[in-house]
Order: C-alpha cells, then sequence, then structure tokens
C-alpha cells in the first residue's frame, strides 16, 4: 500500500496546479518519493521493478513475467518482449498483447472462446478503474491484423490485488492456443 500512499500524497500536492501540467510538468512539485524513481501522478513511468540489465532482461518485473509465463505454459524458450510500466491509478494491472500462432487465428472464434472462458469477461474497453474491486480478468480490444493472419492482439485489465497480471495473461494465453 506504499505505491497508492504516494500516490494519494502526489495527487494532492499537485491537485490546485494539474492544469499546469499541459504546459510544463517540470514546474509541478510532486514531492518526494521513496516508491517510485518519477512522479506517478498524472504519469506513465516507464519502469516497475527495479533495472537488473539494460542489455537483455531490462527490469526485475519484466523478467518474471516472462518467467512465470514460460513456467505456467511450460515452454521454456518461449519469448516474451515486455516494458513493464507503472501509470497512476490506484489498482490494478493491465497488459497489451499481441501473439503470434503457428496457424492463422481468428479474432471472431477468439472472442466466442474468451466469452466461455471461467475467470474471464469480454468488455469493449477493459480498464484498471472498471476491474477495481472485481475477480475477473477483462479482455477486450481483441483484433487480428490484415498483414499477419497468425497475430492477434488484444488488451487485459485485472485487480491485482485479486489476480496478477503475469497470471492473466498465461491463462488468456492458454486458451488461445
Amino acid at each position: 500500500m506504499l505505491g497508492v500512499a504516494s500516490l494519494c500524497n502526489q495527487v494532492k500536492l499537485v491537485a490546485d496546479n494539474v492544469a499546469k501540467l499541459a504546459f510544463n510538468g517540470s514546474e509541478i512539485d510532486f514531492g518526494t518519493s521513496d516508491v517510485f524513481p518519477l512522479p506517478v501522478a498524472f504519469n506513465v513511468v516507464p519502469l516497475a521493478g527495479s533495472i537488473i540489465d539494460t542489455t537483455w532482461d531490462g527490469s526485475s518485473e519484466e523478467a518474471k513475467l516472462r518467467d512465470e509465463s514460460r513456467k505456467i505454459l511450460g515452454i521454456p524458450e518461449l519469448v516474451v518482449t515486455a516494458t513493464c510500466t507503472r501509470v497512476g491509478e490506484m489498482t490494478g494491472h493491465s497488459i497489451s498483447i499481441t501473439a503470434w500462432f503457428d496457424s492463422p487465428v481468428d479474432a471472431k472464434e477468439t472472442i466466442k472462446s474468451l466469452q466461455s472462458a471461467k475467470g474471464v469477461e469480454v468488455v469493449d474497453l477493459p480498464n484498471p478503474v472498471f476491474a477495481a474491486g472485481k475477480d475477473p480478468s477483462f479482455v477486450g480490444r481483441i483484433r487480428g491484423h490484415q498483414s499477419n493472419p497468425r497475430q492477434l492482439s488484444l488488451f487485459v485489465s485485472g485487480d491485482n490485488l485479486r489476480k496478477g497480471a503475469a497470471l492473466n495473461a498465461v491463462q488468456i494465453a492458454e486458451l488461445l492456443i
């Protein structure tokens, strides 16, 4: 809950001057945070966890996402490329997934399959505010790609206090395979 407290403090500090963020955020005093390397209120920080290797693994959260996905799916060589970010919201994880398959995949069939999956709810625009306090993983923006019929993109949000993002991604990938 340290992250939530830090975010709340930053929001309080900048609330009266939030319109200035449209022109020059460096003029705003967000205070200090022992939790985030940059201000997280009204911001996106392209780092979650700590840097472990700038040339390959990236951050501890990115390595965890890769390693957990490989372990749960039982595919040790699974290629996972991720940039984990911190977004100024209270709770929730979201993930944008682009997956490649061995054979063509149909977005409409994928939607039908996901609609019947336990713990998954298909919605138009999944987001962490909507997912807060709810158990399902919310999946949407499901679409194929004209350039590659074996490629599918989707967006997933969930309450990370109930279920982690890596587990959500893996469970959805298992359904698609």
